[in-house]
């Protein structure tokens, strides 16, 4: 991150100071750390003794932690993001053919999309019957199962270094 590389490059510090300081922010950031824990790593894994000097960073930290993460979060997000999401179901009648009933439900979805660096705004409609709405919730009852396992291997990948 160009950014906290240069506003710690103007704290008082040594360049390996600002280097070791760099790499407990960046994690911090990626494992999305407490300011106690962060705290915690700045007085044990920083050559830093200067007691100021390590005050002064972790003031950093907690002034600036909100910031850093919104940074983080902009440089990750490439594409756009859905702002909202609104839908509503709606019972069919139709022609009734041999044999059928003559009402369907159908989901009408409205999705609206927002580029991150940008104020613009893309509206999709559509709708769903009963089959893709069912493909669709089965998807989505996969999502826990999916998140749970990624977090277990980079819980997995941070353990081992």
């Amino acid at each position: 991150m160009e950014a906290l590389q240069q506003q710690l490059e103007g704290l008082s510090l040594s360049e390996q100071e600002v280097s070791q300081s760099h790499d407990i922010f960046s994690k911090a950031i990626r494992e999305n750390l407490s300011n106690s824990e962060v705290e915690t790593m700045l007085r044990e894994e920083a050559d830093i003794e200067d007691a100021e000097k390590l005050e002064q960073l972790v003031n950093f930290w907690k002034s600036s932690k909100h910031s850093l993460l919104e940074q983080a979060i902009k440089k990750t997000v490439w594409n756009r993001t859905i702002k909202s999401l609104n839908w509503r179901l709606d019972v069919k009648t139709d022609e009734p053919e041999e044999g059928a009933t003559g009402h369907r439900a159908m989901a009408i979805f409205e999705i609206v999309l927002a580029a991150s660096q940008t104020e613009s705004e893309d509206v999709f409609r559509f709708t769903a019957d009963h089959a893709v709405l069912s493909e669709i919730l089965g998807s989505m009852q996969r999502i826990p199962g999916v998140v749970s396992s990624l977090l277990q291997e980079a819980d997995a990948g941070s353990a081992e270094h």
